[in-house]
């Protein structure tokens, strides 16, 4: 009994076997190479369905629209500089580019912090007063510029390009000729001139525009999204630039008063070579680059913080428009990145001093020094050619204590400026015949000078 139900077990088994096998497999037989044949196309189907990595890359390099999102948010600074540049005229025509994101965002945060547009000046300096020998550390954006464009127009002339110490003496220019006052009655500069930098955003515009209608033309299709984003963005630029706190931050400062001589004294400071004596003679009206020096907060109205905050919210629904594209992402690239090279040009280009608001006669330079020597020896020069400018420049170059010799020297300047200043007093007092009297001791040791009981640092 056991025994058949066992064969029974067995045989039911083996019918089972047989039949999962008729199922499995086709009706003709199968041999080897066909069983290899055909998981090889299955996997090679299964493959397929995952893109590979060249396709990938292909792709991206073919609609690039990622990439362009995060271009828009990267190099705000440059385009800060490029306003900074342009900035004083009505507008200030910098190109749509990439960094606008970042740029609007970090503006926001300055309207509504410090209330300061304008960056710090890249070129450190100072402004020295020639009559009183004060002395102020620069903070003025266009000062900073005017002394680097300076140097870059004179290292390139001859018999101001050597590696010796120069003192260049240059004649101000009326900057008054439109008689312009503000709402107080105060004299306002006039605005600076155009120049190349200026007008390149006319030739930078057009390209730009001439790439947006570009797919329109040569795809014969109605995509003219490109376009739209290229004139929303520079519609958006220019209103950036047209903020009036720009002007009025940039050239905040007081001109020089009618009649009267005034001379100030530009340096980027000790160790380095060159000086510039800007002479404003009495008939000429002036930015008085003393006051200019000095950082004042202008402060932020509400419209122009309420402006800011719009802007930077129009700014981002542009990057979301930029993000949603799928085609022709290229011509929108070429827009953007041409916009930056011509914002980086007009961040670093060298201007003349009309195009910065302080015209200055730079045809006619005088070389106070113009034996080649070193420091001591062109500050002595100086002195000898103009009373006061010498030791005006003194503490600036030799803070610390002098050689026996030179205190001589300048103890010896010291008390002919006195006198001088003393006589001229007298002259505009309407005086008779100056009497000066000498001071009782003049002592010169470390850059400190005591004369008939009054102490002068030099």
């Amino acid at each position: 009994m056991d025994r058949n139900l066992r064969c029974c077990c067995l045989l039911f088994l083996c019918l089972g076997c047989c039949l999962y096998q008729s199922q499995a497999l086709p009706l003709h037989k199968r041999d080897g190479t066909d069983r290899r044949k055909e998981l090889y196309s299955r996997s090679e189907s299964l493959t397929d369905t995952s893109p590979s990595a060249t396709a990938l890359l292909r792709q991206q390099f073919e609609h690039p629209a990622e990439t362009l999102g995060i271009l828009l948010i990267i190099g705000g600074d440059i385009i800060q500089k490029a306003i900074a540049q342009l900035a004083g005229r009505r507008t200030a025509p910098v190109a749509f580019s990439f960094g606008w994101v970042s740029y609007s965002f970090g503006a926001l945060l300055s309207v509504w912090g410090d209330g300061e547009l304008l960056p710090r000046p890249d070129c450190a300096s100072i402004v020295v007063n020639r009559k009183s020998g004060n002395t102020k550390r620069n903070e003025s954006w266009v000062i900073g510029r005017l002394i680097r464009d300076l140097e870059m127009e004179y290292v390139t002339k001859e018999h101001y390009n050597s590696k010796a110490f120069r003192i260049i003496k240059l004649e101000a220019k009326d900057a008054w000729t439109q008689k312009l006052k503000n709402q107080e009655g105060q004299a306002v500069p006039d605005p600076p001139h155009h120049d190349i930098v200026w007008w390149s955003f006319l030739v930078c515009a057009v390209f730009q525009f001439g790439l947006a209608i570009a797919p329109m033309f040569i795809h014969r299709s109605r995509n003219w999204r490109i376009l739209l984003v290229t004139a929303a963005g520079t519609m958006l630029a220019l209103i950036h630039g047209s903020l009036p706190q720009w002007k009025k931050e940039k050239y905040h400062c007081r001109m020089t008063d009618a009649g009267k001589e005034t001379t100030f004294i530009l340096t980027r400071g000790n160790s380095h070579r060159y000086v510039f004596v800007i002479h404003v003679a009495r008939d000429v009206r002036s930015l008085n680059l003393e006051d200019l020096a000095v950082r004042v907060g202008v402060g932020s109205s509400k419209s122009m913080k309420v402006g800011s905050a719009v802007l930077a919210i129009l700014w981002i629904m542009l990057l979301v428009a930029i993000g949603g594209l799928a085609q022709d992402t290229w011509f929108l690239l070429g827009v953007g990145g041409f916009g930056m090279l011509h914002n980086v040009l007009v961040a670093g280009y060298k201007r003349g001093t009309l195009a910065h608001g302080v015209p200055l006669d730079t045809d006619k330079p005088y070389l106070i020094n113009d034996e080649p020597g070193n420091v001591m020896e062109g500050l002595q020069a100086a002195e000898r050619k103009e009373t006061g400018l010498g030791l005006a420049l003194l503490k600036v170059f030799f803070p610390g204590r002098l050689r026996a010799h030179e205190e001589d020297f300048w103890q010896e300047a010291a008390e002919n400026l006195a006198k001088k200043t003393e006589e001229k007093r007298q002259r505009e007092e309407g005086g008779t015949q100056p009497q000066v009297k000498e001071p009782a001791e003049i002592v010169v040791t470390g850059g400190l000078e005591v004369a008939g009981g009054m102490r002068r640092t030099l």
